[in-house]
Parts: C-alpha cells; structure tokens; sequence
C-alpha cells in the first residue's frame, strides 16, 4: 500500500497503478473464503506474521478448519508473487 502512495505522490502514476495490481492479484483470491471478510484478514494476518491476533467479534465469524485449510493453500501459490513485493 505504502508502494501505490509514495509512486502517487512522486507522480508516477504508471508505477502506482502497477503496485495496485499487484494488490490486487494477492486480495483477489481470498475475496470468496470466508464470510465475512473481517475473519479471512484476521486468519491470513496470524498465518504471515505468526501473531496471533484472535478471533473476530461478533457479528463476524472466524473461519472453519476447511476455510483455514483453503486460505492456506491459496497463500502458499501466491508466495512467489509475495516474495516479488519485498
């Protein structure tokens, strides 16, 4: 995110559109795991950081261990394009 801001604000909007493709490619594929959104982002931000951030409130739900299970093969194909951002 700090990549699209810096390249807009220097002007570079061909580089700022770039990065938010890039955004996109890796939001894109968790959009349709859990509902709501809130628990996938949770579950995803523990699984990269290795924090546990805990559970979402209610009225938002965690995921299932087969939400869990799908969440993480999607982020395991989407490590190269991971790695590419750093």
């Amino acid at each position: 995110y700090l990549a699209v801001w810096e390249s807009f604000q220097q002007g570079d909007i061909r580089a700022a559109q770039e990065h938010q493709r890039t955004l996109t490619r890796l939001h894109a594929p968790f959009f349709n795991v859990g509902f709501p959104w809130l628990g996938t982002v949770k579950f995803i931000v523990s699984e990269v950081s290795g924090i546990e951030v805990g559970s979402p409130r209610r009225p938002n739900l965690s995921l299932s261990e087969e939400q869990k299970k799908e969440v993480r093969e999607r982020l395991h194909k989407l490590q190269p394009l991971v790695e590419k951002t750093r």
